[in-house]
This record gives structure tokens, C-alpha cells and sequence, in this order.
């Protein structure tokens, strides 16, 4: 589910054991050094995601090798925030032009009991200038996540599976979408979309089997190609990433507000029409997560019209250019 949470100091939960294409480049030696000195010996949050620090902590952090000062709202835990994976990532990917003048956490929320809890969402504002100029400093973090886009074939005819679930953000007791779910900090974006699909279809999928869409529509794209300063026109920033340089993660679906990416991937088996009907409205879903979720199939060429939801619709049009360019 896409409520899961990252571990404090494991990164993002992951689903990519063995895939057809490379995972994603890891963050460059310099920003990766940055944040080893920023976090080393501070924090011990992996199990209990708490401070274990003996002095007080999180009233500065450090960003682009300044200390940035920090504050936080009463019950924010400032410290697990600001230490935890998925802010240094957010930390050391800024550019040079973008000067963080404080940072305020207003909520950190954690999943599951003590000793195993993990961070799930941090809300934060920060003061921020690009290139001197004041910009929207207002973020919620909460990581990556990985989708599957499951066409199934039958007697000629493209179907995809879909699952219906309570969303209660916007209000609906029955949401359908495609099969997806945060990352865990394991690095394997593959493996956790094959846990995924088992956990929310009951379909046992091997990692192998997983095409990762996004690494074919962008894996070769450098982050600044696509995360382009505002000064620069489209054409420019179009040379070849340098050496260590972070690749484009995913596909952005809010990028105004949070910093959450999606890796898309495509998942095709051949069924029987009976097969399929067997699908069709079953319920699954993980039971220590309170999960309940019924399965549909639904005619490839009409998901469009059948969820307003932007990964199932993001997947569809990447596996359809792709499939134009004879890529998949």
C-alpha cells in the first residue's frame, strides 16, 4: 500500500530484486559524504525512530555544507526528520542556487509500534531562496513509491488489473488503481513492486519478470536535465550526465508540495478468460496493515476513462509510447 513507511535509517522501501533495467544511480560520492558527516554518531532511530542522542538535538542541520537552523512545532520530532534518509536525500540533491536559510518541521507521523516503528510522513517549511529570490518553501516528504502496470492477454484482447480501495483523502470509501506501494530503504524498487503485487492481487511475480518503464523513458536522464534551473531554456542543459551524477528518479505526480517519485513498471501475462474472471473481485490486501482491497479487470483501452487516478494513467501512457518506439 502506499501508506507504508520508510525506515529511519534505511532509506525507502524498495521492490527491485533482480530487473530487466539498472537501478537507479545511487546519489553522487559528494552528496552521499555530506551526509555521512551530517548523520555520523547523532542519531540512533533505526528501531525505535526516536532520539537517542544525549544532547539536544536537530536545532541545526547541515545542508550544502552550511548549518541550517532548525525548529520544530511541539510533538515534531525535529530530530528524526531532519536525520532521517529521505530528508538528507532531499537535502543533498538541491542545487547550488538554492540557498535554505531554516527549516521549521511542523508534524512527523511514524508507522507501527515500538520497537519497530518507521517514518512515514514529515511536513516541513523552509525558508528558501532561488537565486536570491524568495520561492515556496512548504514541503511533505514522504519518499518514493513504485506502481505496477499489469496488462493481462487474453484471446487477443489487453486487459489491466486494477485494485479498489478506501481512500480517504479524497473522501472515497472505493478508489480504483493500479497495484502500488512506498519504498522501504532496501534499494530494490523491483523486488518491493513484486511484494506489492502479491500482497494487493495474490499474483506471484518474480522481479525478473517486472520491466521498469520509467528507466526506459528516463533512466539515462540526468536529474539537472529534467530539474532544469528557471533561467535555462528547454534546449539547454541537454549534455550527458557527469560522472556520478544522480539519474531522474521517477515520475513526479505533486511536485508543487511533496517530494514523493513514482517508478513505474510493467508486468504482462497471458490468461484464460476464465482466469480472469476468477479475478475479478477478489479481496486481498495485507492483514497487519488493516488492508482490504478488491481486484478488477478492466479493458486496456478503456482505464483511461475508468480512474482518474495519475499513476494508472502515467503507466498507460508510458507503456503506450514505449511500446510506439518498440522499447517494450
Amino acid at each position: 500500500s502506499l501508506f507504508r513507511g520508510t525506515a529511519v535509517t534505511g532509506g525507502r522501501r524498495s521492490m527491485l530484486g533482480r530487473v530487466r533495467s539498472p537501478v537507479l544511480a545511487a546519489r553522487p560520492a559528494v552528496a552521499a559524504a555530506a551526509t555521512a558527516a551530517a548523520t555520523a554518531g547523532l542519531c540512533a532511530a533505526s528501531s525505535t525512530a526516536s532520539c537517542a542522542h544525549p544532547k539536544p538535538c536537530a536545532t541545526e542541520t547541515t545542508i550544502r555544507g552550511k548549518q541550517v537552523p532548525v525548529s520544530s512545532e511541539p510533538g515534531a520530532d525535529a530530530c528524526v526528520a531532519t536525520r532521517s534518509v529521505v530528508f538528507r536525500n532531499w537535502a543533498d540533491s538541491l542545487p547550488e542556487n538554492v540557498d535554505v536559510e531554516s527549516v521549521h518541521v511542523q508534524s512527523v507521523d511514524l508507522f507501527g509500534k515500538p520497537p519497530k516503528q518507521r517514518l512515514g510522513f514529515v511536513k516541513f517549511s523552509a525558508s528558501v531562496k532561488v537565486d536570491g529570490h524568495p520561492a515556496p518553501g512548504i514541503v511533505f516528504m514522504r519518499g518514493g513509491a513504485v506502481c505496477v502496470l499489469m496488462v493481462l492477454e487474453s484471446e487477443g484482447q489487453e486487459y489491466a488489473l486494477v485494485t479498489r480501495q478506501p481512500r480517504l483523502p479524497i473522501a472515497s470509501s472505493g478508489f480504483d488503481e493500479i497495484p502500488a506501494g512506498m519504498l522501504d530503504g532496501s534499494g530494490a524498487f523491483a523486488g518491493t513492486a513484486a511484494k506489492e503485487l502479491e500482497e494487493e492481487t495474490g499474483i506471484v511475480v518474480d522481479a525478473s519478470q517486472l520491466v521498469d518503464l520509467t528507466h526506459l523513458a528516463y533512466g539515462a536522464t540526468p536529474r539537472s536535465r529534467v530539474l532544469r534551473p528557471l533561467h535555462k531554456d528547454a534546449s539547454e542543459g541537454e549534455s550527458d550526465a557527469a560522472a556520478g551524477e544522480a539519474m531522474c528518479e521517477g515520475i513526479y505526480p505533486s511536485p508543487g508540495a511533496c517530494d514523493e517519485f513514482l517508478r513505474v513498471f510493467l508486468f504482462r501475462k497471458r490468461m484464460s478468460k476464465a482466469e480472469l474472471a476468477d479475478l475479478q473481485s477478489r479481496i486481498y490486501g495485507a492483514t497487519h496493515e488493516a488492508e482490504r482491497i478488491a481486484l478488477r479487470v478492466v479493458p486496456l483501452g478503456e482505464l483511461w476513462r475508468w480512474t482518474p487516478d495519475c499513476k494508472s494513467l502515467s503507466a498507460l501512457m508510458l507503456y503506450e509510447k514505449l511500446r510506439e518506439a518498440g522499447s517494450v
